[in-house]
């Protein structure tokens, strides 16, 4: 699977980026794939008849990642259906 494009979660405002933190502070934090792989996560652990051990929790922070992945490629092919759909809305 190709990798997509992968984002910051929650991008700074504004075109210089030191208008919301100087640029020796700034750190834009997580990316959109580490946010789509902690929600993953987070379904998986609210299984309470699950003892998570060491092996479990890197099956499902692989299998998070591996959806978050999903996600993105899937987010790429919804901007690129609407934009095609848009383009033949004005033919």
């Amino acid at each position: 699977m190709d990798k997509a494009p992968n984002p910051f979660a929650f991008p700074a405002i504004g075109e210089d980026k030191a208008q919301v933190m100087p640029k020796s502070v700034f750190n834009p934090g997580m990316t959109l794939r580490d946010y789509f792989a902690a929600k993953m996560m987070a379904t998986y652990m609210a299984d309470e008849i699950v003892a998570w051990d060491l092996e479990d929790l890197q099956e499902a922070a692989f299998s998070a990642y591996r959806a978050a992945d999903v996600l993105l490629n899937e987010r790429i092919n919804a901007y690129d259906e609407e934009e095609s759909e848009e383009n033949c809305d004005t033919d």
